[in-house]
């Protein structure tokens, strides 16, 4: 299921929200699975650890947990992470940031071989005045993206890119629904739950001068 975002007032008084796809708040979000494509097949889980503002940036502190579901190793995997907004123009942002080429990975590359997984550890940080906000009932507020980006070789020497976003925001206690944060209460927050945003994304690399190609 696509993400979805609503921005509404649920009763006078009480914050704005943003509304996702079904699923628990607090679990690991999948990719779709493999479906009898032959060789290597990434799927990724993102949790957000903790997630705030500050005076001069957006933090987000995640735990992500890579699978190869496929039936071939995936070789030299290298991941990147990008923190963007939700805004009306996300998807270009979206694109740019799938399109950059990965050359400081966040942890070193590696394998795995079918069935393996590996679990770790990234913050990803964008300056606030870079990340589009919006407005509700006169405050101002920002909807982190954080933007996965997959890169790995296969058995025959051709790179492959899996490209995913998620929207992060505030757990409720009240709602399932998850609230953004407020550029009025810079603070990081433990109470925090990832969606994803749309379908993931796989495509073939092929390298050029001018940057990343991709076949799809």
């Amino acid at each position: 299921m696509l993400l979805w975002l609503r921005y509404q007032r649920d009763a006078p008084g009480e914050p704005i929200s943003v509304a996702a796809g079904e699923g628990h708040a607090a679990d690991m979000q999948p990719l779709p699975p493999r479906s009898g494509m032959p060789g290597a097949w990434l799927t990724v889980g993102l949790r957000p650890v903790r997630a705030g503002l500050n005076i001069v940036t957006a933090v987000a502190d995640c735990e992500i947990t890579v699978t190869n579901a496929g039936d071939a190793p995936a070789e030299a995997i290298r991941a990147a992470l990008v923190l963007i907004s939700a805004h009306g123009g996300q998807s270009g942002d979206i694109d740019a940031a799938n399109a950059e080429p990965i050359v400081r990975p966040v942890v070193s590359p590696f394998a795995l071989a079918p069935g393996e997984e590996r679990t770790f550890r990234s913050v990803a940080a964008s300056q606030i005045d870079a990340l589009p906000t919006m407005r509700a009932g006169g405050r101002e507020m920002l909807v982190p993206l954080v933007v996965l980006n997959l890169q790995h070789r296969d058995t025959a020497g051709l790179e492959h890119r899996t490209s995913q976003a998620f929207v992060l925001g505030v757990e409720r206690v009240d709602s399932p629904k998850l609230a953004p944060f407020w550029l009025d209460s810079l603070r990081m927050i433990d109470q925090v739950a990832a969606r994803p945003s749309g379908a993931a994304l796989r495509r073939r690399v092929t390298t050029a001068a001018a940057g990343v190609g991709y076949i799809s």
